[in-house]
């Protein structure tokens, strides 16, 4: 019995491939209708297995009119669900086949997302160019791109091409008006591009101005004739930021929460999960810092899952501070090197900024201080006109504790009271409340006392337990003899309660610890 010949191979291969592209297209069928009937939560968790069925129906050209369906019935629930690395691939195909200008744009912005909470910032930035690129005036895919540029160019240390973004889109979407002159033509991009505005006032220190304006931006959103629920989450995560830097933080949960509810009513959960970032910093300035740890716990292990390196690189930073409050200090320049070594890695210079700097802060306790001094000036022309306002000022701080050290008392002095001076200016209570207690570090035992008192005020209103103990362990060296050990044990009871003991390692109450100055 001799091979089956050439011409019966390929009859039996065209016939196979044919049996498969009837059985891939019986399944894209079934899907389809699946997905159109069935309730969310059972969609999502077949979503893998409509992803493998795509997969291999692209690549049979009959398929194509089948697979486009499917993917634009789908989209945007696997980027809602934390899947965006795999739906890229998906979003590609549908570009290369699509020619409807609207859903171009809306599929080059999904990919802008994707890259950009990947760390792939180029990539992002050629995503949302091709849609600015479409050229769809008023649409609010055209300020998702502008404000993804935006977005991009600061991530990579480019604030100026950022704010060339923004201007050129100035008068397309009349950013120079105001909420209630704005018509329901322009409302929703208005709404997502002046976020961009929340950014820059805000690291102008002008904290409440920022306020006022997301306050009108949430009013006119309330306002609209069908509410986005994705962009009012969007702009309460705005407020809770600045609310966080006010030092209103049970405010920010309240607003944190409210928007996590508004994600999870939209089944965002990437939105969601990402928001435990969020709620992980400010319950770390309240000195909330078990719940500050837990937070950023579950946003990393969502976060590596998901693919989102970008905002792994944050939670990194953000869990060394948290050691560094708890006086794991070890832990906290571990943490901290790997923040940097990360942002590196992408690019992600903002962060790259961030991380060296409060290496600077770390390095104190190591008492190596003139690398602390390297790092902390290491990127001082870039935060003296960009960044939180509050933090630039705070490296005057931390400067002169370097200088303290190192016997130069004089301009420890000097940059101490800059910074007292700023806070007090600029009505900064958080930076007021961590400058006056450095500066009383500084002080003769004599003109340490006021400055205390008026740390513990402001302490107190601002709901900062971690600094709230560390001031009340320092004053114990001042008061009254008969209240030394009250106050004392007070602080003691405090740094316990929020996981911070450490800090009391190999001190004593006639040698309090000095514990970072943290806003």
């Amino acid at each position: 019995m001799g091979l089956p010949t050439v011409t019966y191979r390929q009859t039996e291969s065209a016939h196979w491939q044919s049996e498969y592209s009837q059985h891939l297209h019986q399944r894209l069928q079934t899907s389809l209708h699946y997905v159109r009937t069935s309730p969310r939560e059972k969609v999502r968790s077949h979503l893998r297995s409509f992803l493998t069925l795509l997969d291999e129906a692209r690549r049979d050209p009959t398929l194509k009119d089948f697979s486009l369906e499917l993917i634009t019935l789908l989209h945007p629930l696997p980027l809602r669900w934390g899947y965006g690395h795999l739906w890229q691939s998906h979003l590609r195909f549908a570009l290369e086949h699509l020619h409807e200008d609207t859903l171009l744009a809306l599929y080059h912005n999904a990919l802008a997302e994707i890259h950009f909470v990947s760390g792939e910032f180029d990539q992002a930035i050629a995503e949302a160019r091709a849609a600015l690129a479409l050229n769809l005036p008023l649409h609010t895919q055209t300020a998702r791109a502008g404000r993804m540029l935006f977005n991009c160019y600061r991530s990579m240390g480019n604030p100026n091409q950022a704010d060339q973004v923004l201007g050129g889109l100035s008068d397309t979407f009349h950013l120079f008006l105001s909420a209630r002159q704005m018509s329901a033509e322009y409302a929703r991009g208005w709404l997502i591009l002046n976020q961009c505005q929340l950014e820059l006032l805000r690291e102008q220190g002008r904290i409440d101005e920022a306020l006022e304006l997301v306050n009108d931006m949430i009013w006119l959103d309330e306002n609209q004739d069908s509410p986005d629920a994705i962009l009012t989450a969007d702009l309460y995560t705005r407020r809770s930021t600045l609310l966080w830097m006010r030092g209103a933080f049970q405010r920010a949960v309240t607003d944190l929460l409210y928007a996590i509810d508004l994600y999870n009513s939209q089944e965002d959960i990437f939105k969601a999960e990402s928001l435990q970032s969020n709620l992980g910093l400010v319950y770390w300035s309240m000195g909330e810092l078990k719940h500050a740890e837990t937070s950023l716990i579950s946003s990393i292990r969502f976060c590596r899952k998901s693919g989102a390196d970008q905002l792994v690189t944050h939670d990194i930073g953000n869990m060394g501070l948290v050691h560094f409050a708890r006086g794991h200090l070890q832990a906290a320049l571990d943490t901290t090197r790997e923040h940097i070594a990360h942002a590196e890695k992408l690019g992600f210079i903002s962060e790259h900024n961030r991380g060296r700097r409060n290496l600077g802060t770390i390095l104190y306790y190591f008492e190596e201080y003139e690398q602390a001094l390297t790092e902390l000036n290491s990127n001082n022309d870039y935060y003296q006109q960009r960044g939180s306002r509050e933090g630039y000022s705070l490296d005057f701080v931390w400067r002169a504790c370097c200088y303290y050290r190192m016997g130069e008392k004089e301009r420890a002095l000097e940059d101490i009271r800059k910074a007292v001076k700023w806070s007090v200016e600029n009505t900064s209570p958080v930076l007021e409340a961590v400058a006056r207690r450095s500066l009383a570090f500084f002080l003769p035992r004599e003109e340490k006392l006021p400055h205390l008192q008026r740390c513990l005020e402001l302490s107190g209103t601002q709901e900062r337990m971690l600094e709230k103990a560390a001031v009340l362990l320092t004053m114990a060296q001042v008061v009254p003899a008969e209240t030394r050990q009250q106050t004392w044990q007070a602080g003691v009871e405090l740094l316990t309660k929020i996981g911070a003991e450490a800090w009391l390692e190999g001190h004593s109450i006639d040698d309090p610890p000095y514990i970072p100055t943290l806003v």
